[in-house]
């Protein structure tokens, strides 16, 4: 026993094949643009920076990496206003 095709099945089928060659256009659309980006960034000079080689060169207004400072006579911490001590504070008390 065959089936019979009703009128709403062939047009499914018909408009089933215009939709997958959009979803076909995307996808390489999509796989274009990410590759576009890749070869952008293939020619770029490298940004590493060989630490103990070559020392990196820092803008005039650089102000150096947060710390936490000790004051030399007491022991105590000196406030910089960079809240380091309340990430390092084991009882999480500050």
């Amino acid at each position: 026993m065959s089936e019979v095709q009703t009128a709403a099945d062939v047009r499914a089928q018909r408009d089933a094949a215009p939709r997958a060659a959009t979803d076909v256009t995307v996808i390489v659309r999509a796989i274009l643009a990410t590759m576009r980006v890749t070869f952008l960034n293939l020619f770029r000079k490298p940004v590493t920076v060989h630490y103990p080689d070559k020392e990196r060169a820092y803008p005039d207004r650089y102000r150096g990496l947060l710390a936490l400072v000790y004051e030399k006579d007491t022991g105590e911490e000196a406030c910089i206003g960079c809240r380091l001590c309340e990430f390092v504070c084991p009882p999480a008390v500050i």
